[in-house]
Protein backbone atom coordinates (compact mmCIF):
# COMPACT_ATOMS: atom_id res chain seq x y z
CA UNK A 1 0.00 0.00 0.00
CA UNK A 2 1.48 3.66 -1.32
CA UNK A 3 0.43 7.00 -1.88
CA UNK A 4 -0.96 5.86 -5.38
CA UNK A 5 -4.00 3.27 -3.70
CA UNK A 6 -4.47 6.47 -2.22
CA UNK A 7 -5.79 8.18 -4.81
CA UNK A 8 -8.43 6.01 -5.51
CA UNK A 9 -10.24 7.12 -2.52
CA UNK A 10 -11.25 10.14 -4.32
CA UNK A 11 -14.75 10.03 -5.87
CA UNK A 12 -15.53 9.97 -9.37
CA UNK A 13 -18.24 12.87 -8.80
CA UNK A 14 -15.16 15.34 -7.70
CA UNK A 15 -14.71 16.30 -10.90
CA UNK A 16 -17.56 16.87 -13.49
CA UNK A 17 -18.56 18.84 -16.08
CA UNK A 18 -20.99 21.38 -17.01
CA UNK A 19 -22.35 23.20 -20.43
CA UNK A 20 -21.28 27.00 -20.79
CA UNK A 21 -23.13 29.22 -22.46
CA UNK A 22 -21.78 28.92 -25.87
CA UNK A 23 -22.29 25.10 -25.66
CA UNK A 24 -18.50 23.84 -24.80
CA UNK A 25 -18.45 21.84 -21.45
CA UNK A 26 -16.73 23.57 -18.33
CA UNK A 27 -14.95 21.35 -15.64
CA UNK A 28 -15.28 22.35 -12.13
CA UNK A 29 -13.62 20.81 -8.71
CA UNK A 30 -13.99 21.24 -5.48
CA UNK A 31 -10.18 21.62 -5.21
CA UNK A 32 -10.27 24.70 -8.15
CA UNK A 33 -13.30 26.38 -7.84
CA UNK A 34 -12.89 28.93 -10.70
CA UNK A 35 -14.25 27.69 -14.27
CA UNK A 36 -10.99 25.44 -15.47
CA UNK A 37 -10.20 26.16 -19.43
CA UNK A 38 -9.10 22.98 -21.75
CA UNK A 39 -5.81 24.43 -21.75
CA UNK A 40 -5.63 24.15 -18.03
CA UNK A 41 -7.48 20.94 -17.62
CA UNK A 42 -5.15 18.86 -20.22
CA UNK A 43 -1.79 20.72 -18.23
CA UNK A 44 -3.87 18.89 -14.74
CA UNK A 45 -4.54 15.87 -17.00
CA UNK A 46 -0.57 15.38 -18.11
CA UNK A 47 0.19 16.08 -14.38
CA UNK A 48 -2.01 13.53 -12.73
CA UNK A 49 -0.55 10.64 -15.07
CA UNK A 50 3.13 11.25 -14.72
CA UNK A 51 2.25 11.72 -10.67
CA UNK A 52 0.33 8.03 -11.43
CA UNK A 53 3.42 7.05 -13.43
CA UNK A 54 5.92 8.27 -10.71
CA UNK A 55 4.43 6.75 -7.76
CA UNK A 56 3.17 3.70 -9.29
CA UNK A 57 7.28 3.11 -10.38
CA UNK A 58 8.09 3.86 -6.68
CA UNK A 59 4.84 1.50 -5.33
CA UNK A 60 6.49 -1.10 -8.04
CA UNK A 61 9.90 -0.63 -6.32
CA UNK A 62 8.97 -1.23 -2.82
CA UNK A 63 6.49 -3.75 -3.37
CA UNK A 64 9.93 -6.09 -5.53
CA UNK A 65 12.08 -5.12 -2.47
CA UNK A 66 9.29 -6.55 0.23
CA UNK A 67 9.00 -9.35 -1.78
CA UNK A 68 12.70 -10.49 -1.56
CA UNK A 69 12.63 -9.70 1.79
CA UNK A 70 9.73 -11.50 2.82
CA UNK A 71 11.75 -14.41 0.76
CA UNK A 72 14.61 -14.43 2.54
CA UNK A 73 12.90 -14.00 6.07
CA UNK A 74 10.97 -17.12 4.77
CA UNK A 75 14.31 -19.11 3.83
CA UNK A 76 15.68 -18.44 7.23
CA UNK A 77 12.82 -19.06 9.31
CA UNK A 78 12.47 -15.95 11.22
CA UNK A 79 8.51 -15.47 11.28
CA UNK A 80 8.94 -12.76 13.86
CA UNK A 81 10.89 -10.75 11.14
CA UNK A 82 8.07 -11.69 8.85
CA UNK A 83 5.19 -10.70 11.45
CA UNK A 84 7.35 -7.08 11.56
CA UNK A 85 6.16 -7.18 7.65
CA UNK A 86 2.86 -8.13 7.57
CA UNK A 87 2.09 -5.70 10.92
CA UNK A 88 3.32 -2.63 9.17
CA UNK A 89 1.52 -3.42 5.68
CA UNK A 90 -2.07 -4.31 8.12
CA UNK A 91 -1.84 -0.86 10.17
CA UNK A 92 -1.67 0.83 6.02
CA UNK A 93 -4.11 -0.66 4.66
CA UNK A 94 -6.16 -0.68 8.33
CA UNK A 95 -6.06 3.33 8.27
CA UNK A 96 -7.04 3.43 4.33
CA UNK A 97 -10.38 0.85 5.40
CA UNK A 98 -11.47 3.07 8.11
CA UNK A 99 -11.01 6.23 6.07
CA UNK A 100 -13.07 4.82 3.02
CA UNK A 101 -15.15 3.29 6.07
CA UNK A 102 -15.32 7.31 6.99
CA UNK A 103 -16.35 8.25 3.34
CA UNK A 104 -19.29 6.05 2.48
CA UNK A 105 -20.49 7.01 5.88
CA UNK A 106 -20.00 10.54 5.09
CA UNK A 107 -21.85 9.98 1.36
CA UNK A 108 -24.85 8.30 3.04
CA UNK A 109 -25.44 10.51 5.73
CA UNK A 110 -25.24 12.93 2.96
CA UNK A 111 -27.50 11.18 0.34
CA UNK A 112 -24.69 11.12 -2.52
CA UNK A 113 -23.61 8.37 -5.06
CA UNK A 114 -21.67 6.20 -3.16
CA UNK A 115 -21.67 2.87 -5.41
CA UNK A 116 -18.36 2.99 -5.95
CA UNK A 117 -16.89 4.19 -2.56
CA UNK A 118 -18.42 0.76 -1.39
CA UNK A 119 -16.11 -1.33 -3.90
CA UNK A 120 -13.42 0.89 -2.66
CA UNK A 121 -14.16 -0.13 0.88
CA UNK A 122 -14.82 -3.45 0.18
CA UNK A 123 -11.41 -4.19 -1.99
CA UNK A 124 -9.51 -2.33 0.92
CA UNK A 125 -11.35 -4.84 3.46
CA UNK A 126 -9.72 -7.16 1.47
CA UNK A 127 -6.71 -6.28 1.16
CA UNK A 128 -6.53 -5.70 5.15
CA UNK A 129 -8.07 -8.96 6.19
CA UNK A 130 -5.79 -11.21 3.69
CA UNK A 131 -2.53 -9.53 5.45
CA UNK A 132 -4.36 -10.49 8.96
CA UNK A 133 -4.87 -14.03 7.69
CA UNK A 134 -1.24 -13.98 6.86
CA UNK A 135 -0.37 -12.24 9.80
CA UNK A 136 -1.96 -14.82 12.00
CA UNK A 137 0.16 -17.43 10.28
CA UNK A 138 3.48 -16.19 10.50
CA UNK A 139 2.64 -15.58 14.28
CA UNK A 140 1.68 -19.40 14.50
CA UNK A 141 5.02 -20.43 12.60
CA UNK A 142 7.06 -18.09 14.92
CA UNK A 143 5.54 -19.66 18.00
CA UNK A 144 6.17 -22.99 16.77
CA UNK A 145 9.84 -21.80 15.61
CA UNK A 146 10.29 -20.72 19.39
CA UNK A 147 9.08 -23.80 20.69
CA UNK A 148 10.89 -25.93 19.04
CA UNK A 149 14.01 -23.81 19.71
CA UNK A 150 13.50 -24.26 24.08
CA UNK A 151 13.08 -27.86 23.33
CA UNK A 152 16.35 -28.14 21.21
CA UNK A 153 18.66 -25.17 22.57
CA UNK A 154 19.90 -22.46 20.54
CA UNK A 155 20.36 -22.06 16.89
CA UNK A 156 23.60 -21.26 15.25
CA UNK A 157 22.03 -18.03 14.07
CA UNK A 158 20.82 -16.88 17.42
CA UNK A 159 23.69 -17.63 19.06
CA UNK A 160 25.59 -15.54 16.39
CA UNK A 161 23.45 -12.44 16.83
CA UNK A 162 24.31 -12.88 20.66
CA UNK A 163 27.34 -12.84 20.36
CA UNK A 164 27.32 -9.93 17.62
CA UNK A 165 25.38 -7.75 20.03
CA UNK A 166 27.75 -8.21 23.25
CA UNK A 167 30.70 -7.10 21.47
CA UNK A 168 33.07 -8.32 24.07
CA UNK A 169 35.15 -11.86 24.97
CA UNK A 170 33.19 -14.82 25.97
CA UNK A 171 33.47 -18.37 26.68
CA UNK A 172 30.91 -21.00 26.36
CA UNK A 173 30.32 -23.77 28.86
CA UNK A 174 30.39 -26.85 27.44
CA UNK A 175 31.00 -29.29 30.03
CA UNK A 176 27.55 -29.72 32.07
CA UNK A 177 29.26 -31.10 35.48
CA UNK A 178 31.76 -28.27 35.91
CA UNK A 179 31.35 -25.61 38.58
CA UNK A 180 30.37 -22.81 36.95
CA UNK A 181 30.17 -20.29 40.19
CA UNK A 182 33.61 -20.93 40.22
CA UNK A 183 34.41 -20.14 36.81
CA UNK A 184 32.83 -17.14 37.80
CA UNK A 185 34.62 -16.13 40.53
CA UNK A 186 37.90 -16.60 39.06
CA UNK A 187 36.83 -14.69 36.11
CA UNK A 188 35.76 -12.15 38.56
CA UNK A 189 39.18 -11.67 40.09
CA UNK A 190 40.72 -11.80 36.51
CA UNK A 191 38.43 -8.83 35.78
CA UNK A 192 39.14 -6.76 38.73
CA UNK A 193 43.12 -6.52 37.04
CA UNK A 194 42.06 -6.42 33.14
CA UNK A 195 38.76 -4.26 33.52
CA UNK A 196 35.82 -5.87 32.76
CA UNK A 197 33.07 -8.00 35.15
CA UNK A 198 31.60 -11.31 34.12
CA UNK A 199 28.09 -12.21 33.36
CA UNK A 200 26.77 -15.83 33.41
CA UNK A 201 24.21 -15.83 30.23
CA UNK A 202 21.79 -18.76 30.07
CA UNK A 203 20.80 -18.25 26.56
CA UNK A 204 17.36 -19.52 24.76
CA UNK A 205 15.71 -17.33 20.79
CA UNK A 206 14.18 -14.37 23.27
CA UNK A 207 17.19 -13.21 24.75
CA UNK A 208 18.87 -11.54 21.27
CA UNK A 209 15.20 -9.95 20.70
CA UNK A 210 15.11 -8.15 23.65
CA UNK A 211 18.61 -7.13 23.99
CA UNK A 212 18.16 -5.71 20.26
CA UNK A 213 14.67 -4.00 21.19
CA UNK A 214 15.91 -2.35 24.23
CA UNK A 215 19.16 -0.81 22.39
CA UNK A 216 18.45 -0.35 19.10
CA UNK A 217 14.80 -0.58 18.85
CA UNK A 218 14.40 -2.70 16.83
CA UNK A 219 14.13 -6.83 16.97
CA UNK A 220 15.42 -9.81 14.68
CA UNK A 221 18.48 -7.90 13.33
CA UNK A 222 20.80 -10.41 11.24
CA UNK A 223 23.46 -7.98 11.05
CA UNK A 224 23.62 -5.62 13.53
CA UNK A 225 25.21 -2.21 13.11
CA UNK A 226 27.85 -1.86 15.82
CA UNK A 227 28.76 1.28 15.42
CA UNK A 228 25.45 2.51 16.34
CA UNK A 229 24.98 -0.15 18.91
CA UNK A 230 28.67 1.33 20.43
CA UNK A 231 27.28 5.22 20.27
CA UNK A 232 24.39 4.15 22.43
CA UNK A 233 26.23 1.97 25.18
CA UNK A 234 28.55 5.59 25.49
CA UNK A 235 25.20 7.33 25.97
CA UNK A 236 23.70 4.93 28.14
CA UNK A 237 27.18 4.36 29.92
CA UNK A 238 27.16 8.74 30.42
CA UNK A 239 23.87 9.13 31.42
CA UNK A 240 23.41 9.43 35.32
CA UNK A 241 21.90 6.37 37.36
CA UNK A 242 18.81 6.71 38.87
CA UNK A 243 17.98 6.40 42.75
CA UNK A 244 17.75 2.98 43.16
CA UNK A 245 15.98 3.05 46.50
CA UNK A 246 13.34 5.68 45.39
CA UNK A 247 12.36 3.53 42.17
CA UNK A 248 12.15 0.29 45.00
CA UNK A 249 10.15 2.40 47.17
CA UNK A 250 7.51 3.87 44.59
CA UNK A 251 7.08 0.03 43.25
CA UNK A 252 6.22 -0.64 46.60
CA UNK A 253 3.87 1.80 47.14
CA UNK A 254 2.23 0.68 43.68
CA UNK A 255 1.53 -2.73 45.00
CA UNK A 256 0.35 -1.32 48.06
CA UNK A 257 -1.97 1.09 45.68
CA UNK A 258 -3.34 -1.87 43.68
CA UNK A 259 -4.38 -3.60 46.86
CA UNK A 260 -6.35 -0.87 47.91
CA UNK A 261 -8.01 -0.29 44.73
CA UNK A 262 -8.90 -3.95 44.37
CA UNK A 263 -10.16 -4.41 48.19
CA UNK A 264 -7.71 -6.74 48.80
CA UNK A 265 -5.40 -4.73 51.24
CA UNK A 266 -6.13 -6.44 54.62
CA UNK A 267 -6.18 -10.14 53.22
CA UNK A 268 -2.49 -8.85 51.37
CA UNK A 269 -1.37 -7.58 54.50
CA UNK A 270 -1.90 -10.70 56.74
CA UNK A 271 -0.75 -12.83 53.97
CA UNK A 272 1.91 -11.22 52.44
CA UNK A 273 3.38 -8.41 54.67
CA UNK A 274 2.89 -10.22 57.89
CA UNK A 275 2.45 -14.14 57.46
CA UNK A 276 4.83 -16.24 59.31
CA UNK A 277 8.09 -17.74 57.94
CA UNK A 278 8.36 -20.93 56.59
CA UNK A 279 12.17 -22.38 56.36
CA UNK A 280 10.20 -25.29 53.89
CA UNK A 281 10.29 -22.12 51.34
CA UNK A 282 13.45 -20.71 51.84
CA UNK A 283 15.60 -21.04 49.26
CA UNK A 284 19.28 -20.89 49.53
CA UNK A 285 20.78 -22.45 46.41
CA UNK A 286 23.08 -21.41 44.03
CA UNK A 287 22.61 -19.47 41.16
CA UNK A 288 19.76 -21.45 38.67
CA UNK A 289 21.59 -19.48 35.52
CA UNK A 290 25.23 -21.68 36.73
CA UNK A 291 23.34 -25.54 36.07
CA UNK A 292 24.64 -25.99 32.50
CA UNK A 293 23.18 -28.89 32.01
CA UNK A 294 20.31 -28.79 29.20
CA UNK A 295 21.17 -24.91 28.16
CA UNK A 296 23.58 -22.66 26.46
CA UNK A 297 25.72 -20.88 28.79
CA UNK A 298 28.08 -18.51 28.59
CA UNK A 299 30.06 -16.67 31.01
CA UNK A 300 30.80 -12.70 29.37
CA UNK A 301 33.49 -10.34 29.96
CA UNK A 302 31.68 -7.13 29.56
CA UNK A 303 34.13 -4.54 29.74
CA UNK A 304 32.79 -1.81 32.56
CA UNK A 305 34.49 -0.87 35.42
CA UNK A 306 31.01 -1.26 37.97
CA UNK A 307 28.73 -4.15 37.92
CA UNK A 308 25.60 -2.46 37.79
CA UNK A 309 26.51 -0.91 34.33
CA UNK A 310 26.49 -4.41 32.23
CA UNK A 311 22.96 -3.68 31.66
CA UNK A 312 24.21 -0.77 29.41
CA UNK A 313 25.97 -4.14 27.34
CA UNK A 314 22.43 -6.36 28.63
CA UNK A 315 19.76 -4.13 28.94
CA UNK A 316 16.81 -6.73 29.66
CA UNK A 317 13.62 -6.22 31.02
CA UNK A 318 10.48 -3.51 30.10
CA UNK A 319 8.18 -5.89 30.07
CA UNK A 320 5.05 -7.11 32.59
CA UNK A 321 6.13 -6.04 35.89
CA UNK A 322 9.99 -6.61 35.34
CA UNK A 323 12.16 -3.46 35.33
CA UNK A 324 13.44 -1.59 32.74
CA UNK A 325 17.18 -1.41 31.87
CA UNK A 326 17.62 1.56 33.50
CA UNK A 327 15.66 0.39 36.71
CA UNK A 328 17.71 -2.34 37.08
CA UNK A 329 21.00 -0.48 37.02
CA UNK A 330 20.15 1.98 39.38
CA UNK A 331 18.97 -1.11 41.44
CA UNK A 332 21.94 -2.60 40.92
CA UNK A 333 23.92 -0.02 41.91
CA UNK A 334 22.11 0.81 45.44
CA UNK A 335 22.29 -2.98 46.71
CA UNK A 336 26.26 -3.01 45.60
CA UNK A 337 26.98 0.08 47.47
CA UNK A 338 24.63 -0.92 50.62
CA UNK A 339 24.88 -5.05 50.45
CA UNK A 340 27.95 -5.57 48.53
CA UNK A 341 25.67 -7.69 46.66
CA UNK A 342 27.34 -7.93 42.79
CA UNK A 343 25.29 -8.70 39.57
CA UNK A 344 26.16 -12.56 38.67
CA UNK A 345 23.93 -13.83 36.16
CA UNK A 346 21.38 -12.78 33.70
CA UNK A 347 18.78 -14.09 31.19
CA UNK A 348 15.95 -13.29 29.41
CA UNK A 349 13.55 -13.16 32.23
CA UNK A 350 15.79 -13.81 35.24
CA UNK A 351 18.77 -11.88 37.21
CA UNK A 352 20.45 -12.99 39.96
CA UNK A 353 23.17 -11.84 42.36
CA UNK A 354 26.36 -12.90 44.48
CA UNK A 355 27.04 -11.90 47.68
CA UNK A 356 29.88 -11.85 50.04
CA UNK A 357 28.03 -13.03 53.18
CA UNK A 358 24.28 -13.16 54.17
CA UNK A 359 22.76 -10.24 54.74
CA UNK A 360 22.02 -9.67 58.75
CA UNK A 361 18.47 -10.06 60.52
CA UNK A 362 17.71 -6.57 60.64
CA UNK A 363 18.85 -6.09 56.89
CA UNK A 364 17.15 -9.01 56.02
CA UNK A 365 13.52 -7.50 57.35
CA UNK A 366 14.07 -4.06 55.37
CA UNK A 367 15.78 -6.05 52.21
CA UNK A 368 12.47 -8.23 51.93
CA UNK A 369 10.21 -5.01 51.08
CA UNK A 370 12.71 -4.25 48.13
CA UNK A 371 12.98 -7.72 47.00
CA UNK A 372 9.55 -7.80 46.43
CA UNK A 373 9.04 -4.13 44.62
CA UNK A 374 11.86 -5.46 42.66
CA UNK A 375 10.07 -8.76 41.73
CA UNK A 376 6.59 -9.10 43.08
CA UNK A 377 6.61 -12.60 41.70
CA UNK A 378 9.84 -13.79 43.76
CA UNK A 379 7.06 -13.55 46.63
CA UNK A 380 3.32 -14.50 44.74
CA UNK A 381 5.29 -17.34 43.04
CA UNK A 382 7.95 -18.48 45.62
CA UNK A 383 8.57 -17.64 49.06
CA UNK A 384 4.86 -16.46 49.66
CA UNK A 385 5.58 -13.85 52.11
CA UNK A 386 8.43 -11.38 52.89
CA UNK A 387 9.30 -12.77 56.45
CA UNK A 388 10.51 -15.98 54.77
CA UNK A 389 12.22 -14.27 51.53
CA UNK A 390 13.72 -12.30 54.93
CA UNK A 391 14.90 -15.79 56.68
CA UNK A 392 16.38 -16.83 53.19
CA UNK A 393 18.23 -13.41 52.76
CA UNK A 394 20.09 -14.29 56.54
CA UNK A 395 21.34 -17.76 54.85
CA UNK A 396 22.00 -17.20 51.18
CA UNK A 397 24.81 -15.79 49.07
CA UNK A 398 22.41 -15.92 45.83
CA UNK A 399 19.58 -13.94 45.05
CA UNK A 400 17.63 -15.06 42.18
CA UNK A 401 14.68 -13.19 40.80
CA UNK A 402 12.18 -14.60 38.07
CA UNK A 403 9.54 -12.24 36.22
CA UNK A 404 6.91 -14.41 34.74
Amino acid sequence: MLFSDCFLLFPSDWLFANPTENGNFAVYSPLTPKLMTPQTWAVVIVAVILLFVFLYRIKRKKEKKMGKDLETLVEKKDWRGVCRIFKKQMIIWGAVLAASIALLIVRIVTERHFTGTIILAAFFAYRFFKLVKLYRISLHNAQMEEANADEEGLSESDKRKIEDFLDCNFTYVADPHCDVKQLWLEARERGKREGFHPIVLSLNAAMGDVLYINSCGEGNEEDIDINRLREWRMKTLAEPVGDGEEILRKRYEEEVNCQKEDGTLAEWEADVVNGAASDDEAYYGELDTMSPEGRDIMIAEVPVHEPWQVFAYLPVGGWNECPDFKEHMAVAKYWYEKYGATIAGISNDTVEYVLPHPVSETEAKELAKEQFAYCTDNIYQGFDNLATRALASTKATVWYFWWD
